[in-house]
């Protein structure tokens, strides 16, 4: 019980803290609604999610109703079919879960994600946002070495359409496999299989997809190499990215970029990243531009956004972990002398208005015969005892609340 407690505290003040931070930078916290007709969201849903997805059938209407799988395509849809002008900038941060099904993970069937989503923005600042606001809530979650890698997927598509022209559909295939798994060897080897011996294009393959680069290396090769020029599509996309990179200067030591990022939905359409910390190789936040989903219900406009994915957090940082962290104080309430009880009730009283939990324990059984697993305060029959996990126990012939707070806090 009190590891979901420490959960259930994480989670409850990192959420508020996030949001709170989000509405400093102009988002109005949206609530979503946890069932959704399937047939008004599968426009905008990934079809892997909505393979995913949890559905029953409504015994009113007869259709078919789907278990929240995703709170980016909820948004785009109550933002599109109630926006009249799609010029206007729309700014949203949420705090949700979302439900799938995972043979592989029982436990993230359930995730909650918390974070924003900006509308009406096409430029490459609205992005830099969405990076900047990333980083800021890092500092709340205090993540150890956070890294940004970060990617496009619109430049991604332009390198893929001028490296597979000519070539056959399996061979374009296996050549988009190849890039998404960063094997520049095994997409080296289809080119020249199809006859494509251009040096230009193979020079590049190594560069973009068999390693990863800091910002100033990645401006460099796309400012610089001539496959970047190669079409209207990859000089526009190349821009862009370009853009953004120039505009993260002030935190461009925690990004890399990986040109062959898996963007991980089918709706992003140009910046992606994924955010990564040590201790783990699972993405604890996730995001980009995804312009494209807005119009799959029926209105045409830029969309950026991202959010964190708090249940691996809460994995990374301990707080799944078996073992209980001194998260409060047990105060032991047993015998029959109300004036003890009443000093302990009173002591614990103070210690709550300075800030710090304190919860009664009424059991009969002596904290000095039993493995502790936090601070415990009682009554041994002589005088008071304050012990630790550790072993260590303060005794007082009166209770003295502030000097217990003063080594409740040392600790």
């Amino acid at each position: 019980m009190a590891r979901f407690s420490r959960i259930a505290s994480f989670r409850r003040e990192t959420t508020a803290r996030l949001l709170r931070l989000f509405s400093l930078w102009g988002y109005t916290e949206i609530t979503l609604p946890v069932f959704e007709y399937l047939d008004s969201l599968a426009p905008g849903l990934d079809p892997v999610l909505q393979h995913k997805a949890y559905t029953l059938q409504d015994r009113g209407s007869g259709h078919v109703l789907l278990l929240r799988p995703d709170a980016t395509a909820q948004i785009a849809r109550l933002v599109a079919q109630g926006q009249e002008n799609t010029t206007e900038v729309q700014k949203y941060a949420y705090s949700t879960t979302v439900f799938r099904h995972e043979d592989h993970h029982i436990l993230e069937r359930e995730l909650l994600q918390t974070g924003i989503e900006l509308f009406g923005v096409p430029n490459p600042e609205a992005d830099w946002e969405i990076l900047a606001l990333c980083r800021e809530g890092v500092r709340i979650l205090h993540l150890d070495s956070p890294l940004l890698s970060l990617s496009h997927t619109g430049l991604q598509k332009a390198f893929l359409e001028y490296a597979g022209q000519n070539l056959s559909l399996p061979l374009q295939s296996g050549l988009q496999r190849s890039f998404y798994a960063h094997d520049s060897i095994a997409m080296t080897e289809v080119l020249r299989e199809a006859g494509k011996k251009d040096g230009v294009l193979l020079d590049v393959l190594d560069k973009i997809v068999g390693r990863t680069h800091s910002a100033q290396e990645a401006i460099h090769i796309l400012e610089r190499h001539p496959v970047f020029s190669s079409s209207p599509d990859l000089t526009r996309n190349a821009s862009s990215l370009s853009q953004i990179l120039h505009l993260v200067d002030a935190f461009q030591n925690e990004i890399r970029v990986d040109f062959a990022l898996n963007p991980g939905g089918p709706y992003y359409s140009g910046m992606v990243f994924h955010l990564y910390a040590r201790g783990t190789n699972q993405e604890l936040a996730s995001g980009g531009r995804y312009d494209m989903l807005p119009s799959l219900f029926g209105k045409s406009m830029p969309a950026t956004g991202f959010a964190f994915h708090l249940n691996r957090i809460e994995s990374l940082l301990g707080y799944e972990a078996s073992e209980t962290s001194r998260t409060h104080l047990d105060i032991q309430l047993v015998g029959k002398d109300k004036q003890i009880k009443d000093k302990l009730i009173d002591c614990a009283a103070k210690l709550r208005e300075k800030g710090f939990p304190s919860s009664f324990r009424f059991d009969e059984t002596p904290p000095e015969f039993e493995k502790l697993l936090s601070p415990t305060l009682y009554w041994n029959g002589k005088d008071f005892s304050l012990s630790f996990p550790d072993g260590k126990t303060t005794r007082f012939s009166e209770l003295d609340w502030d000097s217990i707070l003063s080594i409740l806090q040392e600790r």
